[in-house]
């Protein structure tokens, strides 16, 4: 599995609440047309503590099977129409790229 995971800071003059429902309801929907998509979940961050900047208002991870998978719906139409709608609300994005391992 490639897991994929951004840390998604609000734009400057969109409260936490117009983010959280714009980012919900309705960049979501175009998250989950990614082709190749297997998981997709969306954390609100309500808090944190020990930063050393600002606070991501939210945390995206986007699973694939393969990280050719992914390079393949990074170059979709779909993922294009996502970064035109985040554009619209979001001001900067970190990006992590991971190789998940389940701890018992």
């Amino acid at each position: 599995m490639f897991r994929v995971i951004f840390a998604i800071h609000r734009a400057e003059g969109i409260t936490h609440e117009q983010f959280a429902s714009h980012w919900l309801e309705c960049h979501a929907p175009l998250v989950r047309a990614l082709p190749g998509l297997r998981s997709y979940t969306q954390c609100l961050v309500e808090g944190s503590s020990g930063l050393h900047g600002p606070a991501a208002d939210g945390i995206s991870i986007l699973d694939f099977d393969s990280e050719a998978d992914y390079d393949a719906a990074d170059r979709s139409e779909q993922m294009q129409r996502a970064h035109e709608d985040a554009a619209s609300f979001v001001s900067s994005v970190e990006s992590y790229f991971t190789q998940p391992h389940a701890v018992q």
